[in-house]
């Protein structure tokens, strides 16, 4: 349990911050209740007792280290006595902080109000002047013709790749670093820990792939259904057939690009 861990490590006000936490989460649970209240007896008497209200859950900070539990809209928090900054915290990076002069035993109460969400507009697209055709240019007319089924084929085995590699990036995202690393690193720690920000990495690289693989499934069965010619001219050489051909590409990095390659 996260309070004998603290009690191990002498830091009775995180000690003091976590049973209140539980007693406030877990009312009905007798056992918990018992036991966050015995530890609270136990703690120092020096500490100073901080009710915290926020007009929408906010995750709590002191002096800039995260406060254990979950985003609240009411919160008791223990400090040592002395100068600290209390910080509060909710999405789109908003925050607001207050400082306080904690008394040996005393209380006190703050209140905190989320900034409102800032909409940024949209910037305008610049204007481009149509490019002037090229003199010499010849006119390839496609009329009559779709693609040749070797392009579908080749998509279809870009999508096998990108899934395998999707598949690859989900099991990878679970085991490295892993949920029980992030907390084992991370404990007491706020979002720049490196072990968690490793793990964000790993999630959104598996993101982009997830929407990537989607996109070009789509895009296979779309090219399969219209615009693809399927019908075998008899009057193709064997050469000509052979000429065509479609490589999927797959390249992953900093990002993951997708192509294909090929002849025609």
């Amino acid at each position: 349990m996260a309070i004998r861990a603290r009690l191990a490590a002498k830091q009775p006000d995180r000690v003091a911050t976590l049973a209140a936490a539980a007693i406030a989460r877990y009312p009905n649970d007798e056992a918990t209740v018992t036991f966050a209240k015995q530890t609270l007896a136990k703690v120092p008497k020096r500490l100073h007792r901080l009710s915290i209200r926020c007009d929408e859950a906010c995750t709590l900070l002191v002096d800039r280290r995260l406060v254990p539990g979950t985003e609240a809209t009411e919160s008791t928090v223990y400090v040592e006595p002395g100068q600290h900054e209390i910080t509060a915290g909710w999405s789109e990076g908003r925050t607001q902080s207050q400082n306080i002069d904690a008394s040996q035993a005393g209380e006190s109460e703050l209140s905190f109000t989320a900034p409102a969400l800032v909409v940024a507009e949209p910037e305008p697209e610049p204007e481009t002047e149509p490019e002037p055709e090229k003199e010499g240019a010849v006119e390839v007319s496609t009329e009559g013709e779709g693609l040749p089924p070797v392009v579908f084929y080749g998509a279809v085995g870009l999508s096998t790749v990108l899934a395998g590699v999707t598949v690859w990036s989900t099991l990878d995202m679970r085991a490295n670093p892993g949920k029980d690393k992030v907390r084992e690193d991370c404990a007491g720690q706020d979002e720049s820990c490196a072990t968690y920000q490793d793990a964000i990495s790993a999630q959104n690289r598996t993101n982009v792939l997830l929407v990537s693989t989607g996109i070009v499934a789509v895009g296979t069965a779309v090219l399969g259904g219209f615009f693809t010619d399927w019908s075998a001219p008899q009057d193709k050489t064997e050469s000509e057939v052979r000429s065509r051909s479609v490589v999927p590409t797959l390249t992953v990095g900093q990002g993951v690009v997708v192509g294909a390659s090929g002849t025609f």
